[in-house]
């Protein structure tokens, strides 16, 4: 939540212990719900829930944690909510770029209200009277970024993915310099890229899986151009350049993305993978320590020393 009003974008939720050791990372578009399954808690141990977005006060939530009648750890429901930042203290060179288009876009005041009345339902948790709501205000004003943005969202997280294919590329057609849009639009095809990979039968299928892997690299390129501090763009990025086997470009990327974000273990995870598919087992091993050794709470604890006898065993260490 944004001031009391939904965020339609894609946000970081990390849980973190006392320590401030990243026990794993959630993602959430806005005012979505998140959850991180099948964690190990330690009921000794205190847990908060961190969000740093750029232009917003940064989020410590402590949880609560109980025990419930059966044994089974409890978190209970947790709203959270981001605070935009004093234009004074917003970092200096922000990316967000507005398309002349939008300045100069007329919006009825029927759009307006359908948007704003989407925006109320969003936050009641009422996605069917939102996607109405939201339907009604691009109809009545096709070039309301913010409505299509939204309803592009709404689209995703109803696994509509042609209808959300759709609305992002309109709303990118008024303006192709929104490092979040870009973003949702590099992810949306990086989605299906794995879709199509699970459920390929044969070549053409596979080749259809590459082609969204290379439309998920051009846009999250273009993404990282316009917000080169951001670690979750660069994580993404790194990401789809290994599916589409530009390890060396991948790898390059990765180390960006640690370097923005060092506490970001799934960068380096993904480099894990990369050197593995590059059969470089002494770089996979190096890897493997460093995230141990960052952090030695993670759930991927188990596979990773796996992972790391085995390669020990293969290399005769």
């Amino acid at each position: 939540m944004e001031n009391g009003s939904p965020i339609r974008r894609l946000v970081e939720v990390r849980l973190e212990n006392e320590a401030a050791v990243l026990i794993d990372t959630a993602y959430t578009q806005g005012s979505d719900e998140f959850n991180f399954p099948g964690l190990q808690i330690d009921l000794n141990t205190r847990y908060f829930l961190i969000i740093r977005e750029p232009g917003f006060t940064e989020v410590r939530h402590q949880l609560e944690i109980n025990r419930g009648p059966f044994g089974v750890v409890e978190f209970g429901l947790v709203n959270l909510y981001l605070n935009t930042l004093p234009p004074e203290d917003e970092p200096s060179g922000s990316t967000d770029t507005v398309d002349l288009r939008q300045l100069t876009a007329e919006i009825p005041d029927e759009a307006h209200d359908a948007y704003q009345d989407a925006l109320g339902h969003l936050d009641e948790g009422d996605s069917d009277a939102a996607l109405s709501s939201l339907e009604l205000a691009v109809r009545l004003a096709p070039q309301h970024y913010d409505a299509l943005n939204t309803l592009a969202v709404e689209y995703l997280n109803g696994q509509r993915y042609g209808d959300a294919k759709q609305t992002f590329e309109r709303a990118y057609d008024l303006n192709q310099n929104d490092p979040i849009l870009l973003t949702n639009l590099g992810t949306l095809h990086f989605q299906e890229g794995e879709l199509l990979e699970q459920l390929a039968q044969d070549s053409p299928e596979l080749d259809r899986a590459g082609e969204s892997y290379l439309e998920a690299v051009a846009y999250l390129q273009d993404a990282m151009r316009l917000d080169p501090a951001s670690a979750r763009i660069a994580f993404y990025l790194g990401s789809a350049l290994y599916k589409t086997g530009a390890y060396d470009e991948a790898e390059e990327t990765l180390f960006v993305a640690m370097d923005n974000d060092p506490d970001m273990g799934e960068s380096r995870l993904a480099l894990i993978n990369v050197y593995v598919n590059q059969d470089r087992p002494e770089a996979a091993l190096a890897q493997i320590e460093l995230y141990l050794e960052t952090f030695p709470d993670s759930p991927q604890r188990e596979a990773l020393e796996r992972a790391r006898n085995a390669i020990r065993a293969a290399i005769g260490r």
